[in-house]
């Protein structure tokens, strides 16, 4: 990990680690069939959680990305399917709130850094909720490309309406001219 966490960046700047939260409808609320039908809904979000200015190690981003996804109700019963590792309370409050009988055997899965709910299976949701470490480069990146998507979509959607409008006025431009052609015809028999 010590070599990705000296990346730098374009701008000559260490490069961060960020923790990614993105929500996505599960197909019973939204059935898109594009992906900027699904970046455009409103219900799909994609932010940074944690600082804006990201963490300096990889390792650091994935501990606290566990947390995020711990702080989840999209992951409530992850530990029902992935009992172990858990990662280590932060205060004794904590431990006081934990479940009895809940143990904290094995050190942390820092190889881990991509978490989804919807390995969970939960039919009933809404939504599903996918948490992830990357570069603050990769996530801009990211938003880039989706608002390209979007922002092309829109613009062929826009061709679209205007070859429609330009039909339409093709035929009554041709209607009018048929209707004037019958008046004049008719009038000229007179």
């Amino acid at each position: 990990m010590a070599t990705e966490d000296k990346k730098q960046g374009e701008t000559g700047t260490a490069d961060p680690w960020v923790i990614v939260s993105a929500f996505s409808p599960t197909g019973k609320v939204y059935d898109g069939t594009t992906d900027a039908e699904l970046y455009q809904s409103p219900y799909f979000t994609i932010k940074i959680e944690g600082p804006d200015t990201g963490y300096t190690t990889k390792e650091e981003a994935i501990r606290n990305g566990i947390k995020v996804r711990d702080g989840s109700c999209c992951f409530d019963d992850w530990y029902d399917i992935h009992p172990y590792p858990r990662r280590q309370p932060d205060s004794d409050d904590e431990e006081e709130e934990r479940e009895e009988g809940a143990k904290d055997e094995g050190p942390l899965d820092l190889k881990n850094d991509n978490w989804d709910s919807c390995d969970l299976e939960n039919e009933d949701n809404d939504e599903e909720q996918n948490i992830y470490v990357q570069r603050l480069s990769a996530y801009h990146a990211e938003v880039a490309s989706r608002n390209t998507i979007v922002k092309e979509a829109l613009e062929e959607q826009k061709k679209k309406e205007q070859k429609k409008k330009n039909a339409k006025t093709k035929r009554l431009t041709k209607a009018k001219v048929v209707k004037k052609a019958k008046v004049v015809k008719n009038t000229s028999r007179k």
